[in-house]
Parts: structure tokens; C-alpha cells; sequence
């Protein structure tokens, strides 16, 4: 429903309380209906459905976005908060994760900037992608998550869970195995990144829209680099992967404007869906063992197809011709 609206409600299930939509059957709060400074979530609640708060699309549109909301006070009984609850209440400053919380979804504060500060709850054992603004103070009291250099990490995992600095350099700690989806999406200063050798996986949209990441320093044992991992990092110029890389998802370096050169290894499993949506201002360039190849030029030159398949064997004539 459209924040504002007055909503009423016959059913014994579906009832409206204080400006909040809630289901009583499942102990879910649905939506808040009201743009009000405060609000107090009813005990009982044991769920904070999807955008109940906020919505993925308040960012670009009033009308779904809180505007006045500066406090919440939650519920003991609260165990999940879900993915984008209170995305975009860009006036939110005041809010306690309660004892007994154990999982909160996907960007469920993305677009909080006024939230300075939050306490991680002991009871705390899942943590989504991208869920807090960056700059925001985290204080875990959950044996599962530490904060070290700006780095929101799963210990348990070794998973790098959350950039919430957003600094121009971050060296990735030497223990760490994954970087979580989203981890470091949409950082606004990051410019360098040095991997860990003991990286395998990087994960989907890792650093998705880092618009001013200019350095990618990799070390072996890399496997996995997930869809999108690198997509939208429009300073981007070269990506020069370790032997070790297995699998590329799809568009893992798509719309990356500025990318002129990428060195694949030999050992390279998925590649072509990975690549078909480049889209770049200059020809694009892949060096294989040593041969160069112009991406643009592929669709043109089919005799150059054969060699190119020796060490891509998955790759197909037709896949190639979307690079």
C-alpha cells in the first residue's frame, strides 16, 4: 500500500494497529502505513516483513519513502527482520536490535544514513548482503561477527560479510576464504583492493557499482568470481585473474566502460556469459597464454574462432559472438 493511506481492515487475521498493517496468524508485521517520527512495533511481532519500512524503489520515489521516520522501537519478541524493511528511511537515526534476534535480510538498512550507530545482538547468526549504510559504528555482541578494519566478518564463515568504511584503499585480511554478495557494493571512495592469498570465492555483486575502483590486486587460490561481482566499476581499466580462477559469472565485468585489457588463465571453466554484455567506450582486449584478442572482433573474424576454443573449450561459435 502507498505510505499514508488510511487503511481498515474486517479480518480477524489482517489487523491495522497504531498505523501498522500486521498478520496476526503468522506474527509478521506487513507495512507501516504512517509517516510519523516514532514508532513502537507491538510485542508479539515476530517477523518485520519485506519493505515493511522501506522499499527498494524509495531511493528514486517519494511515495513509497518514509520521510519523517526517526526512531523505532522494536519488540522483544522480534526474530527476522526481513530484506529492505527499512531501506530508504533516510531519517532514521534510532533504532535497537532486541535480544532474540537471529536473522536480518538484504539490505534491510541500506540508505539509513543518519543511522551512526547499531548493537549486534548475541543471539545475531545471519546477517544478508548489503544490509547497513556505510560510516555506520557496529558493535557485535554475537560470538558469529567482528568488525576488523572497517570489515563487517563472519569469523565462523571467514567471510567478509560488509564493507561499512568507505575508505580509497582496503587490504583484505590474510585469513578470509569469501567476500560475501554485495559486500562492498555501491562504495562511493574505494579505489584499491588488495586480495588475501587465502581468497577462494568473491561473491555475487561483491563490488558491484564501486565507481571509482581503479586496482584489483589478486593473489592465487582465487576460484570463483560470482555474477556481477565487478559490474558498473566504470574506472576499471584492467583485470589480470590468477591462473587459480575456475568460474567467471554472468556479467561479472559488465558496463565497466574504462576496461581495455583482461588477462584470463588457462584453467577458466565459465567464461562466455561472464563477458557478453561488456559494453566498453574502447576495443576491448583478452589475453590468452599470450595470444591477444579483440573482443569486437570476434563476431567478424571467425578464423580466429578455432584457436580461441582451445583454450575456451566450453565456448561455442554462438556464445562467442555475443562478447
Amino acid at each position: 500500500f502507498v505510505k499514508g493511506m488510511e487503511l481498515k481492515s474486517r479480518s480477524k487475521r489482517f489487523v491495522v494497529e497504531d498505523g501498522l498493517l500486521i498478520d496476526r496468524e503468522n506474527k509478521t508485521l506487513i507495512q507501516a502505513l504512517n509517516d510519523t517520527d516514532t514508532v513502537v512495533v507491538p510485542e508479539g511481532v515476530e517477523v518485520i516483513n519485506d519493505m515493511a519500512f522501506g522499499d527498494y524503489r524509495t531511493l528514486s520515489d517519494t511515495m513509497f519513502m518514509l520521510k519523517l521516520l526517526r526512531k523505532v522501537v522494536l519488540p522483544k519478541s522480534l526474530k527476522e527482520i526481513k530484506r529492505f524493511a527499512f531501506e530508504g528511511c533516510v531519517n532514521l537515526e534510532n533504532i535497537a536490535l532486541p535480544e532474540g534476534l537471529t536473522a536480518i535480510g538484504n539490505e534491510a538498512f541500506k540508505g539509513c544514513d543518519r543511522l551512526k550507530r547499531i548493537t549486534l545482538p548475541s543471539s545475531l547468526t545471519e546477517i544478508g548482503g548489503n544490509v547497513f549504510p556505510f560510516g555506520i559504528e557496529i558493535q557485535s555482541l554475537a560470538d558469529k561477527y567482528v568488525v576488523e578494519d572497517g570489515l563487517l566478518i563472519d569469523v565462523e564463515t571467514e567471510t567478509v560479510v560488509q564493507c561499512i568504511c568507505d575508505t580509497e584503499e582496503i587490504k583484505i585480511p590474510d585469513y578470509i576464504i569469501k567476500i560475501a554478495d554485495s559486500a562492498f557494493r555501491d562504495s562511493k571512495n574505494l579505489r584499491k583492493i588488495v586480495m588475501p592469498a587465502s581468497l577462494k570465492e568473491v561473491g555475487r555483486r561483491a563490488f558491484s557499482s564501486c565507481r571509482r575502483l581503479k586496482e584489483v590486486v589478486w593473489n592465487d587460490n582465487v576460484e570463483i568470481i560470482g555474477g556481477g561481482a565487478f559490474n558498473f566499476c566504470i574506472e576499471l581499466r584492467e583485470v589480470v585473474l590468477p591462473q587459480s580462477v575456475k568460474h567467471i559469472g554472468n556479467s561479472a565485468f559488465s558496463h565497466d566502460i574504462a576496461l581495455c585489457n583482461i588477462v584470463l588463465p588457462s584453467s577458466i571453466i565459465t567464461l562466455c556469459k561472464a563477458l557478453q554484455s561488456l559494453k566498453a567506450s574502447s576495443p576491448i582486449v583478452v589475453t590468452l597464454l599470450g595470444i591477444i584478442i579483440s573482443l569486437r572482433l570476434l563476431q567478424y573474424a571467425k578464423a580466429l574462432l578455432p584457436i580461441v576454443s582451445v583454450f575456451l573449450p566450453n565456448c561455442t561459435d554462438d556464445k562467442l559472438e555475443h562478447f
